[in-house]
């Protein structure tokens, strides 16, 4: 199955990198320099975790640019002040347009996380979404100079895979310690490596 989901930190089995991710980036980064586009991107955030938790009361109907047909892959991460409430995504897409993936990592991050119980409507004042894209996957010769707060880090050997977003490790060892006892594969293993790139934007639910 193409996109199988990740959870942040965490272990799953993940497929061959196929899709062609160099344009994802590029793509995305538009919300930072388009107002009105990251003005509707927010309102499909926010419209979405409204329905989650308020079913029965009615939203007006979004009327989104044709820059949301996009397929592109996405991490939804939900944080309480510092504290990662709750993170899922897929390094590659698993809708044909943006906005789908968006509600469905939205969706997965609140409710389906598994190492953490779902988020209770009274914790949404003060969690912020941050939605990060990700880009292509580099092969990495020299893990020394990873840089962990900058660059995201993914592991492979044989059927295990895990992987870490930037800025989530403190330090380059504790990142790859980490992601090698998440991914299953033993110091004595040897396991490619690759980098990725990725970009994020922020929004406040309540803003």
């Amino acid at each position: 199955m193409i996109g199988r989901l990740i959870f942040c930190l965490f272990f799953l089995l993940l497929p061959s990198f196929s899709f062609a991710q160099d344009f994802t980036l590029q793509h995305f980064q538009q919300l930072k320099t388009n107002p009105p586009l990251k003005k509707q991107f927010e309102a499909v955030v926010r419209q979405t975790v409204h329905q989650l938790y308020f079913p029965d009361e009615p939203v007006p109907s979004l009327k989104l640019d044709s820059w949301f047909s996009k397929p592109l892959p996405l991490f939804v991460t939900v944080k309480k002040k510092d504290r990662i409430r709750a993170c899922m995504g897929s390094v590659l897409p698993q809708t044909a347009h943006l906005a789908d993936e968006l509600k469905q990592k939205i969706r997965l991050a609140f409710l389906q996380d598994i190492r953490n119980p779902p988020i209770k409507k009274e914790e949404l004042e003060g969690s912020r979404v941050y939605v990060t894209a990700v880009g292509a996957l580099v092969p990495v010769s020299h893990p020394e100079n990873l840089n962990p707060f900058r660059e995201g880090i993914y592991l492979k050997w044989g059927g295990k895979e895990a992987l870490y977003l930037p800025g989530e490790a403190k330090t380059l060892a504790y990142a790859l310690k980490q992601i090698r006892g998440k991914a299953g594969i033993s110091s004595r293993e040897p396991a490619l490596i690759y980098k990725f790139k990725t970009s994020s934007v922020e929004v406040d639910l309540f803003k």
